[in-house]
Formats: C-alpha cells, structure tokens, sequence
C-alpha cells in the first residue's frame, strides 16, 4: 500500500535559523497526516497506517481522527424485456469497528434485450466521521511509528426492486477517500542563542562579506 503523508506545518531549516537568531519561538500548533484508503470489490479489506506525533516537535496535547469519501454501488438487474427499473441497496464499511452505512435508491431504464442490465457506478457520500482524543489517550498517537487502521466492507445488500420486467438485482460496492488525523500540540521551546554567540555569528557574516573585496584588493596591489 502506498501512502501519502501530508505535513503542511513544516518549516524550512533557514526559516528556523532566522526565528532563532531574532529570539522567537517557532510556533507550529497543528500537525496534519493524511492517508488514503481504497476498496474495491466487496467484501474487502485493507489496513492503512497513520504516522504518530513526532514528540521532537513538542508535546502532544489532543489527536482528532477523520474519515471521509465515497462508497460506489455498480447495479446489475435480471429482466425479460424493456423498461424502466428501481434499486435499493445498502452497504457498511467498517473503520475499526465503527459502521458508516451508506443507503440509496438507484433508478434506470432498461433498453430491449439486454439482460441481465447493468449500470452505474453511482458514488454516495460516507458522510464525515470524526473522532476527538483528549490528554488521557495522547500517549498511544505519541512516538516515531505508525497506527494500523482496519477497514472492511462486506457483501453489499438489496433492501427492494422494482420493474415491469425485473425479475432480481444484485449490488456490488466499493470505497474510496481519506483517513486524516489532526494533532494539536504545543511546540518545543526553540534555544536563543547567547549575545556571545550572536556577536560571533555576526563577527563571522562580516568575514564572509568582506572576504572577496579584500581578495580583489590583494590583486591590485
């Protein structure tokens, strides 16, 4: 499985040194990871693997986990000729023991002699699923590792049809989007530099500056 992971909170090593030097914290109070999850076919399953609070960036204080996407429902109806058909079809994906069922009511019509009939995929929302850890559980998000996460998504089910010539239905699913978690934490002091090692630093930046005019003044004489 591949993974994305998305850090956008992240600072470049230059910007780090010039807060440092100019004696300001560098704040960073959210971190964001953000891995997709794909299922197709049903029933199916995968384990996706979010990447834990870093403690070097500081203290971990809360992690808010997130789940959101699509579920997509391919219909396939039996008839004996023309006309107009109706399915209801539910299924549940899983996210660690947690059910997001998805239900609806797919309509098409079927053209002459053409049976079984199949259509769609037809993409519903899996809604928002959000889940809030305070300081008492913080600890299991806090390390360098990751987090296995279950999904699963069993046989879809046809709750109803309906159709002059529809005699049966089948209904096949897949699920598609993201598992992000969000975590909120107070940042690691940044050291400030001693007014010794900033005047060394300053002395050393002058050097540098003047070291080519010297150079060319070396070549003229």
């Amino acid at each position: 499985m591949t993974s994305t992971l998305v850090r956008p909170a992240a600072l470049g090593s230059l910007a780090i040194i010039i807060l440092c030097i100019a004696g300001a914290p560098a704040r960073c109070d959210d971190l964001i990871d953000t891995v997709p999850f794909s299922l197709i076919g049903s029933p199916a399953q995968q384990t996706v693997y979010l990447p834990q609070f870093d403690p070097a960036h500081g203290t971990l204080n809360s992690a808010t986990i997130t789940v959101t996407g699509s579920m997509q429902f391919v219909l396939e109806v039996f008839d004996s000729g023309p006309g107009g058909v109706s399915v209801t079809a539910h299924d549940t994906l899983s996210f660690n023991g947690t059910p997001l069922q998805v239900e609806g009511t797919f309509t098409s019509t079927i053209p002459a002699s053409q049976s079984p009939y199949t259509f769609g995929p037809i993409a519903l929302s899996l809604g928002n699923l959000t889940e809030s850890l305070g300081p008492n559980v913080v600890s299991f998000f806090t390390g360098t590792g990751t987090l296995p996460y279950q999904f699963s998504l069993p046989r879809a089910t046809i709750d109803a049809f309906s159709g002059p010539t529809t005699s049966g239905a089948l209904a096949f699913t897949g699920a598609s989007g993201n598992v992000t978690a969000d975590y909120a934490f107070t940042p690691a002091p940044v050291p400030v530099p001693e007014p010794s090692t900033l005047g060394l630093a300053g002395l050393a930046l002058i050097g540098l500056t003047l070291a080519p005019y010297r150079s060319q003044h070396l070549e003229a004489t």
